[in-house]
């Protein structure tokens, strides 16, 4: 849906100015006049097709930007206020800057702190929407701020962590690739000039290997090309249902990647769980808002039918129970947060101990991972250097 910049002005005869989505510059005019604001100019943003990185705003900064209104707030500022405050603080011609403004604007002009930040779903998704109103609602706003922060820094982690663990591996895959390829194309066109009076003679590893060499001399433009698009296509492919189900099947059914997706998203959906519990959503509705966080379509499917289950009368523990898909740790801390009156504070702790639990997991993984590349690395070099010493040693034997 389009997004459309607008100044107007509110009865005060002040000029305010925001964002909104909409179909259209109609439908803003008529949103701005339920809200009692006069319109002024109304214009459709366009973002360019070619931005090389600009217009984003990180997980990080995001964190940070709702620690500090989380802080600002509990040392008891006006919102306002904490927002003009962070508008400052934000660099120039930044997307957080953007953002803040256009928060900032839309409060100024008396829209409520969930309905501005609902404008940008792109970066606050509808459980950090539902908390915000519930915290506007309770008077507990820095409070349920500094829980979603909390959430946010968590994800951080975990992704810095996994990108540090894939690192050395995919240095070393890296590296490995290069070497071959730069070997394939410069050595083996020595070997085929070398040996061209003997190639009958050859050893079918030191052909097979300067034919792969030749092969990627004269066609390798070709090769980059598919891979090129294929990269540029993969983005497309994978969002098309379809293709998302099966891939999603296979991960499932793969012994280690399955066994830590699911418990990647149980984690997730165990946090936003407990976030939206303790934030006075009641269960049912929090089942709702907490379905889209989950990635996985098997499970995503697993909670409405728990949804349904506990609309009927039955307990939460026994509905993911009878699920028979989610780890057996969050069914625990689940059953024991319905038994002892805290289940927000146990939704919290699964997710914790799930998130762990899939630390220790990609950490094991790379291990394994490592010397397994550095083997593949040390076969291939062995071959060349067969593809070498081999025709070498033939022709030994025939001098003697």
């Amino acid at each position: 849906m389009p997004r459309f910049h607008y100044q107007a002005s509110n009865p005060q005869g002040e000029t305010v100015s925001g964002n909104h989505q909409a179909e259209d510059a109609v439908q803003v005019r008529d949103y701005l006049r339920t809200q009692h604001l006069f319109p002024i100019s109304v214009t459709e943003e366009k973002e360019a097709a070619w931005n090389w990185g600009k217009g984003r705003w990180s997980l990080s900064e995001r964190v940070i930007w709702m620690q500090q209104l989380a802080a600002a707030l509990e040392a008891r500022l006006p919102l306002l206020e904490a927002l003009g405050i962070l508008v400052q603080q934000s660099a120039e011609a930044s997307q957080a800057r953007k953002v803040t403004q256009a928060i900032y604007s839309a409060v100024q002009g008396g829209q409520p702190l969930d309905y501005a930040l609902n404008e940008y779903s792109r970066y606050f998704d509808r459980m950090t929407i539902t908390v915000v109103r519930s915290g506007i609602e309770s008077g507990k706003l820095p409070q349920f701020l500094t829980d979603l922060a909390k959430d946010w820094e968590a994800q951080q982690i975990l992704r810095q962590k996994v990108m540090a663990a894939m690192l050395y591996p995919a240095l070393v895959g890296g590296v490995s690739l290069l070497m071959t390829t730069g070997l394939l194309f410069y050595l083996t066109p020595t070997l085929e000039n070398l040996f061209a009076k003997r190639w009958d003679q050859l050893p079918w590893i030191t052909r097979f290997m300067v034919a792969l060499g030749k092969i990627l001399r004269e066609y390798g433009w070709v090769l980059l090309l598919m891979i090129g698009g294929f990269i540029a296509w993969l983005p497309r492919l994978l969002k098309r249902p379809g293709v998302q189900v099966k891939l999603q099947q296979l991960i499932l059914k793969t012994p280690w990647v399955g066994v830590l997706s699911v418990g990647l998203d149980s984690a997730r959906m165990a946090n936003t769980l407990g976030i939206l519990v303790a934030s006075g959503i009641p269960l049912l509705k929090a089942i709702v808002i907490a379905r889209p966080a989950v990635k996985l379509f098997t499970l995503s499917d697993a909670l409405g039918r728990i949804h349904e289950r506990v609309q009927q009368g039955g307990s939460l523990g026994r509905a993911f129970k009878e699920e028979n898909l989610f780890p057996s740790t969050l069914v625990h801390w689940i059953e024991s947060g319905e038994r002892s009156g805290e289940l927000a504070d146990r939704l919290k702790q699964a997710a914790k101990q799930l998130q762990m639990d899939a630390e220790r997991r990609i950490m094991v993984f790379t291990s394994i991972l490592e010397p397994i590349l550095i083997l593949g690395t040390g076969c291939i070099v062995l071959v060349l250097v067969l593809s070498i010493l081999l025709p070498m040693t033939s022709i030994q034997q025939l001098v003697k």
